[in-house]
C-alpha cells in the first residue's frame, strides 16, 4: 500500500497543507487574522494562474466553455450547441454571456475574463464565510478555521493521496469508490465554469438567510445579498439554486417556529423575495428545460443507490463528527448564546445532506448538493477547535493538517504545469493555434465562412479556432479520455452530448454516422449525403479533411467544392444540389 508513488504525493501535500494551518493557528486570534485569512485563500488561485498558465485556458473544461462563448459572440442570444449543430444549448448559458461582454468591451483574453470572475467569486466568498462564521461564534479564530474547513477541506478519506492509498481497501468493504468531486470546495474556483458563482451565491444566500431571519431588526439593504444570491444562482448555476430555495424554505419555518409572535413581517418580506426572484428566473429556466429531451433527475431508483451517497456523505462529515463527540458538553457551551444560527445552519446541512442521497440527477452532479452541504458543516465543525486548542493546540493542528491533504493533492496536479494536446495562443479575445498551418486554416475559417456555417471535422477545436459549429463533437478516429481532458474537455462530446444535456440518442447517433462514414470510407454515398442536406437545410456545410496524405480526398466529387487548401489540410463546401431536369 505504501508505494513509491503515492509515499512522494502524500508528504508533499502534508506539506502544503502545513502552511495555512500553521499561519491560521498562530496569526488567527490576533486583530489581522481575518486579512491573513483572506490572503491566504486568495493565494492557490493565484498561483496556478501565475506559474501554470496553460490552466487558465484549459482548466478542466476551458475548450467547452470557450466555444459556448464565441457561440455567443458570433450568433448571439440564445446561443446554439457548438458541437450539435442546429439544435438549441441545452445548458445555462447567462455566464457565457458575462464572458462575451468582458471580453468584447475591454477585448480581453477570454482566460482573464474567466480568471477574473473566479478570483472576484473567491473573494466575496472568503468574506461571505467569515461573516456567517461570525453569526456561528464570537472567537476570531474560530471562524477564521471554520472558513478554512469549508473552503479547503472536510475530509482526508475522499481525495489526495491517503485516500489513494486506502482506497483499494475501502473498495473492497464498501464495494465502491469514494472518490467524490467537489470536496475540497476551493477545487471548484480553478475551474472555467460557472461553479464559483455557484459556491459564491451559496455563501452570500447563508450569510443574508441568517441575518434576515434572526430575532432582530433587518433593514431593506439587508436584503440586497438575498436577492443577488439567488438571482445570479438561478440564472449562473441553477441546480444549486434549487439547493437554496430548499434551504430558504427550512429557514422560514425555523423562524417561525422559534419566533412566531416577532418574525412575521421579515418572514414576509424574505418570502417575498425568494418568490419574485424565482418569477424572473422562471422562463429562462423553462426555456432551457425545454431543449432537454431526456430524463434530467428525481429521486434514486434503489436504496443501495441512496446508501452509496449516504456513505459518502458520512465520509466528508463523518470525520469530523468524530472529533466533535468528546467535546460535546464544552461545544454546547459555546453554541448556547448564538444557538439560533446554529441551528439554523445545522439544519440546511442535513438538508442539503438528504438531498443528495435521495436525489439523482445524471451525471451524478447532485454531488454539488454535498458541496454545498459541507460549506455549512464546516462552519459548524470549526467548534471543536476552539475547545481543543483550550487544551492542545498541537493535536488541533496535526488534525486539520489532515484536512488539507486532499488539497494538497489538487494543488500538486494544478501547479504541474502539464503541457496541453493542442498548444494556442491569445490575441485578443480570440485564440489561435501555435502550429502556422492550422492557425491559417482555422483564421480562414473565422473570416471567410459565414457565422451560421455547419462544419464536419474530425477533431474538435473548430468551434474554439474557427467559432463556427461542428455538425457533431466527436473525435475520428476516438481518442483516449485522458487527452481530452487536456485538450480542455472533461469527457468525450459525444457522452456529454447524450448523458449530460439529454439530446435524444438518435439524433446525435445519426450525425455520428455520417461523420464516420466521411472519414472512414473512401466515397461518401448518397444516402449520407442527404441525411447531411437534410439536417443543415439552407446553410452553408464544410467539410474539413486533415490527413496530409489525403487532402485531395473529396476533390474529384463533384458534389464538393474544395475552398481551402494548405499546410496539407483542405477544407470542402458542400454544393448545392444539382436538379436534372433543369438547364
Amino acid at each position: 500500500m505504501w508505494d513509491s508513488y503515492f509515499t512522494p504525493l502524500l508528504f508533499k501535500s502534508l506539506a502544503i497543507g502545513v502552511l495555512p494551518v500553521a499561519a491560521v493557528l498562530l496569526l488567527g486570534r490576533r486583530r489581522r487574522g481575518p486579512w491573513l485569512l483572506l490572503a491566504l485563500g486568495m493565494l492557490p488561485l493565484v498561483l496556478v494562474y501565475v506559474l501554470n498558465p496553460f490552466h487558465r485556458i484549459y482548466a478542466y473544461h476551458g475548450m467547452m466553455h470557450t466555444s459556448i462563448v464565441y457561440q455567443v459572440i458570433e450568433r448571439g442570444l440564445p446561443p446554439e450547441n457548438p458541437w450539435l449543430a442546429g439544435e438549441p444549448l441545452a445548458y445555462p448559458w447567462a455566464y457565457h454571456l458575462v464572458i462575451a461582454d468582458a471580453a468584447r468591451w475591454f477585448s480581453l483574453p477570454l482566460s482573464v475574463c474567466f480568471a477574473a470572475v473566479n478570483c472576484v467569486c473567491l473573494l466575496v466568498t472568503l468574506i461571505a464565510l467569515y461573516r456567517v462564521a461570525a453569526l456561528v461564534t464570537t472567537d476570531r479564530l474560530t471562524r477564521c478555521i471554520g472558513v478554512l474547513l469549508a473552503l479547503f477541506g472536510m475530509t482526508p478519506l475522499l481525495r489526495g493521496p491517503l485516500a489513494d492509498m486506502l482506497m483499494p481497501k475501502l473498495r473492497g468493504w464498501l464495494g465502491f469508490d469514494l472518490n467524490v468531486p467537489g470536496v475540497p470546495v476551493l477545487e471548484k474556483f480553478f475551474n472555467i465554469n460557472a461553479s464559483p458563482i455557484g459556491v459564491m451565491c451559496t455563501a452570500l444566500f447563508l450569510y443574508s438567510t441568517l441575518t434576515l431571519l434572526r430575532n432582530k431588526p433587518a433593514r431593506w439593504w439587508q436584503y440586497v445579498p438575498l436577492v443577488i444570491a439567488l438571482l445570479a444562482a438561478g440564472y449562473f448555476y441553477p441546480l444549486m439554486y434549487v439547493g437554496l430555495l430548499a434551504c430558504a424554505s427550512v429557514g422560514v419555518v425555523i423562524a417561525l417556529v422559534r419566533h412566531r409572535r416577532t418574525v412575521w413581517s421579515r418572514v414576509l418580506a424574505y418570502g417575498g423575495c425568494v418568490l419574485a426572484t424565482g418569477i424572473v428566473i422562471a422562463p429562462y429556466l423553462l426555456a432551457i428545460a425545454a431543449t432537454r429531451a431526456a430524463r434530467r433527475g428525481g429521486f434514486q431508483e434503489s436504496w443501495e443507490a441512496i446508501q452509496h451517497n449516504l456513505i459518502i456523505w458520512v465520509a466528508v462529515v463523518g470525520f469530523m463528527l468524530l472529533l466533535v463527540l468528546p467535546e460535546c458538553r464544552r461545544i454546547a457551551q459555546l453554541v448556547w448564546p448564538v444557538r439560533g444560527p446554529w441551528v439554523m445552519l445545522l439544519a440546511f446541512a442535513l438538508t442539503l445532506g438528504g438531498m443528495y442521497a435521495v436525489l439523482s440527477i445524471p451525471p451524478w452532479v447532485e454531488y454539488k448538493f454535498l458541496m454545498q452541504s459541507a460549506m455549512c458543516f464546516g462552519i459548524l465543525g470549526s467548534l471543536w477547535v476552539t475547545s481543543f486548542i483550550r487544551r492542545t493546540r498541537y493535536v488541533a493542528g496535526v488534525l486539520l493538517i489532515l484536512f488539507m491533504i486532499p488539497f494538497g493533492g489538487d494543488m500538486q496536479y494544478l501547479l504541474s504545469n502539464i503541457r496541453p494536446v493542442e498548444e494556442v495562443v491569445e490575441i485578443g479575445p480570440y485564440l489561435h493555434h501555435r502550429d502556422p498551418a492550422q492557425a491559417a486554416m482555422y483564421d480562414w475559417i473565422a473570416a471567410e465562412t459565414p457565422a451560421d456555417s455547419i462544419f464536419v471535422d474530425s477533431e474538435m477545436l473548430v468551434p474554439v479556432l474557427g467559432r463556427r459549429s461542428l455538425l457533431v463533437g466527436m473525435h475520428w478516429p476516438p481518442v483516449e479520455l485522458g487527452d481530452m481532458r487536456l485538450a480542455g474537455w472533461s469527457w468525450h462530446p459525444i457522452t456529454l452530448l447524450k448523458r449530460d444535456f439529454g439530446y435524444p440518442h438518435d439524433v446525435v447517433d445519426q450525425r455520428e454516422r455520417i461523420v464516420t462514414e466521411i472519414y472512414s470510407s473512401g466515397h461518401v454515398s448518397d444516402e449520407c449525403l442527404g441525411e447531411l442536406r437534410h439536417i443543415v437545410g439552407q446553410r452553408p456545410a464544410f467539410v474539413v479533411m486533415r490527413d496530409e496524405r489525403t487532402p485531395d480526398r473529396l476533390a474529384a466529387d463533384p458534389r464538393f467544392e474544395r475552398v481551402y487548401r494548405g499546410g496539407g489540410k483542405a477544407v470542402y463546401r458542400l454544393a448545392e444540389p444539382q436538379n436534372p431536369g433543369g438547364s
